[in-house]
């Protein structure tokens, strides 16, 4: 991993550099960025071209992360959940992490990044969580929340289909675990899909209660047909998967209300993303090498 050193000058220059602008002022040096960037493709092809085994291994694995972190990062910035300077920082730090460096990689590593994503999104929540609740607590507010849906009839069909999909998908990964290694990753992406579109599922498990059905009846089958399943603790399986639902109920009814009621409250101070995304840049490369 000598020449992985290359790309941690840039990766600490554009870290400091971009964190202290966008606390500071909000925005981003769009020249910062540019010139990483250059230096990383320049890295990563002076590497390849020179035979480096390392980066001859990963490179096409590198070139479809990049991609794919652009996408994403386009259409977070479409969907205003960062600024453009953001989706841009993004990009580059997804070319300057050689993937090796990566503690472990989702999607084979051909969506690597999502690492990076994950620790960024979840230091800034519970950063955002823990300071809201500081400050509804100063102002008198309650922090607490009554848990108990409006209608018990909601619960249970949001229970049952939740729940369902996750069962589904725990199963399936046993059964295509060993053709499909990049299955593993699936209820963590369905995780993720819940919860950005938990009104849209549960409108769906509300008129079409036939799904839900459905998708038990095919998971019961799965467990009579298929010969693996009589060696698995399936409750085990059905817990994990009652334990998914629970945490996304959990959060959409406490965590997010909360952090809402609190960004609409200070709706003019933006998050600076930039320094989430050097902390993840840091986690990553330094947990790597103390592994």
């Amino acid at each position: 991993m000598i020449e992985d050193a290359f790309f941690l000058p840039a990766l600490l220059a554009l870290g400091v550099v971009s964190t202290l602008q966008d606390f500071r002022v909000r925005r981003i040096s769009n020249l910062w960025i540019i010139i990483s960037l250059v230096y990383a493709v320049i890295v990563h092809l002076y590497l390849f071209l020179s035979g480096n085994p390392q980066e001859t291994f990963w490179f096409s694995h590198t070139f479809i992360n990049v991609l794919v972190s652009s996408i994403v990062a386009i259409y977070f910035w479409k969907q205003n959940w960062w600024g453009g300077g953001d989706a841009k920082l993004f990009v580059c730090y997804s070319t300057l992490i050689p993937l090796s460096h990566y503690p472990f990689g989702y999607f084979s590593y051909y969506f690597a990044s999502f690492l990076l994503l994950m620790i960024m999104f979840i230091t800034a929540a519970i950063w955002t969580f823990l300071h809201a609740q500081f400050n509804l607590i100063k102002a008198g507010k309650s922090m607490y929340y009554n848990f108990r849906p409006s209608r018990v009839g909601e619960f249970s069909q949001a229970a049952a289909g939740f729940t369902a999909i996750f069962f589904l998908s725990n199963l399936l990964i046993i059964i295509l675990n060993q053709y499909c290694h990049w299955i593993k990753d699936f209820p963590l992406f369905i995780w993720v899909l819940s919860m950005g579109f938990y009104r849209t599922f549960l409108k769906l498990f509300q008129k079409r209660l036939w799904v839900v059905m459905f998708a038990w009846i095919l998971g019961i089958s799965i467990i009579i047909f298929v010969p693996v399943f009589k060696q698995i603790n399936i409750w085990q399986i059905l817990l994990k998967s009652f334990l998914y639902w629970a945490l996304i109920f959990i959060l959409r009814k406490h965590m997010f209300r909360t952090i809402d009621y609190y960004v609409e409250w200070t709706k003019n101070n933006n998050i600076a993303f930039a320094g989430w995304m050097f902390f993840g840049a840091l986690v990553i490369w330094f947990t790597k090498m103390f592994l």
